[in-house]
């Protein structure tokens, strides 16, 4: 998680990071090493890489 400052109370709060949205094209494209690390992501599912349509960006 990526820490920032509550404006309003100088409190640390903690905030997700984006998901990574990438297309079958741009997957197919990526190294053994990346490959397998995509893989291992978008098969335990918790949303870090997120498999999308390339016209759409919408999740398949």
């Amino acid at each position: 998680m990526i820490a920032s400052t509550d404006s309003n109370f100088g409190n640390r709060v903690a905030s997700l990071p984006l998901p990574i949205r990438i297309t079958r094209e741009q997957y197919a494209a990526l190294s053994l090493f990346h490959r397998a690390v995509a893989a291992h992501y978008l098969e335990r599912g918790t949303g870090e890489v997120i498999l999308v349509d390339s016209e759409q960006n919408e999740p398949l």
